[in-house]
């Protein structure tokens, strides 16, 4: 019999872990590596927080009264980046500090880890790259093309020479739901549709 090509395993429960059934959704969870779990919770009191699992060691990393509309843990550190309407922080959790502020000029539709120093925001107009480095704001990339105007962002994806950016999505045409790509040329500065 061959092998499976996809191994299913589950690491742990997070009900098991304080969370409450009724915070583990899509909207409340994220996974942006194999090393954390971040989970916007409200507490028995109705207070928001945010809860942080380690998933190397297994165990609440922290949990505290944080209101966010959404959290993404870093791949690798203990670095939480918080988005809150346009606003976007990153906190280094070990060294209790902020590390960076920014407030977009229009509202985040996705955003997501591309490196270890580096976080994507896609708004409804532009992909930006917003660098942990210095104390520059995200710098624009490239623009959103007109076929990208309805569409849901699901993912995006770099390149290791940072030479070809993927913004992938959904988009709905005449009741039908297909999905959408634009591939971006650093090189060329130039896009297309795939």
């Amino acid at each position: 019999m061959a092998e499976r090509p996809i191994k299913f395993e589950q690491v742990l429960d997070l009900s098991q872990m304080g969370i409450s059934p009724d915070n583990i959704k899509f909207d409340t969870v994220t996974l942006q590596s194999d090393k954390f779990v971040c989970v916007r919770e409200v507490d028995p009191q109705g207070q928001p927080q945010v809860a942080v699992i380690d998933l190397v060691s297994r165990s609440l990393l922290m949990r505290r009264p944080i209101s966010a509309d959404a959290i993404i843990m870093h791949p690798v550190s203990k670095v939480i980046a918080l988005r809150s309407g346009q606003t976007l922080q990153t906190f280094n959790l070990e060294m209790k500090a902020k590390m960076k502020t920014h407030q977009m000029n229009e509202p985040i539709v996705f955003w997501k880890w591309i490196s270890t120093n580096t976080i994507a925001i896609v708004t409804g107009t532009a992909v930006f790259h917003w660098s942990m480095d210095g104390t520059e704001a995200p710098r624009k990339v490239f623009d959103r093309l007109p076929q990208f105007a309805n569409a849901s962002i699901l993912n995006y994806k770099t390149s290791a020479s940072g030479n070809w950016l993927l913004m992938i999505g959904v988009t709905a045409e005449n009741g039908v739901t297909k999905g959408i790509m634009q591939l971006y040329s650093t090189e060329k500065s130039a896009s297309q549709v795939i």
